[in-house]
C-alpha cells in the first residue's frame, strides 16, 4: 500500500533520488572551485601594478621595470649598463595570467616588433609572495628568488 501513495514508479523514483544526489555532488564541488577562483582573482589583482628589481654584478647593473596591467597585458622595461659601455635598452610586451602558483608571461613583442614566424617567448616562474609592497618570484633555472618592488 506504501507503493501506492508515490505518484511515480519506484524506477523514476530511484531516478530522482540519483538527480538529487548528482545535482548537490556537482554543487558542492561548484563552491570548491570558485572559492579557488576568488582567491586566484584576489592574486590577480595583488600582482597588477608597476614592480621594478636591480641587480648588480660583475661590472654590469641591470634594472627592470614591469608594468602587469589588470586586463592581462604586460610591458617590461631591462636596462643594462656596464661601467665600460653604453647603456642598453630593451622593451618587451606581451601578455600575462597567473595559474594558481605560477605567474605566466608570454613575450609578443620586443622593442616594437612582434616577434617573427610564430616565435613565442614564455618565462614562467613559481609564486612565492606578492604583498603590498614585494613580489617574490622563484627562477627555477638559477634555483633563487627574485624579488621586484612595487613602484
Amino acid at each position: 500500500m506504501l507503493a501506492r501513495a508515490y505518484p511515480f514508479p519506484k524506477r523514476v523514483r530511484r531516478g530522482l533520488v540519483h538527480a538529487m544526489a548528482f545535482g548537490w555532488v556537482v554543487a558542492s564541488l561548484g563552491a570548491c572551485t570558485s572559492a579557488e577562483d576568488v582567491r586566484q582573482d584576489e592574486v590577480r589583482a595583488r600582482l597588477a601594478g608597476t614592480w621594478q628589481r636591480e641587480d648588480a654584478g660583475e661590472g654590469v647593473r641591470v634594472l627592470r621595470q614591469m608594468h602587469l596591467r589588470p586586463d592581462g597585458e604586460f610591458t617590461e622595461r631591462v636596462e643594462r649598463s656596464a661601467t665600460d659601455a653604453s647603456p642598453q635598452r630593451t622593451d618587451y610586451a606581451g601578455e600575462w595570467s597567473y595559474d594558481g602558483t605560477h605567474l605566466k608571461r608570454r613575450f609578443l613583442a620586443e622593442n616594437g616588433r612582434a616577434y617573427a614566424g610564430g616565435q613565442m617567448r614564455f618565462a614562467t616562474f613559481p609564486l612565492v609572495e606578492v604583498g603590498a609592497r614585494d613580489l617574490v618570484l622563484q627562477d627555477t633555472i638559477s634555483k633563487q628568488r627574485v624579488s621586484y618592488r612595487r613602484q
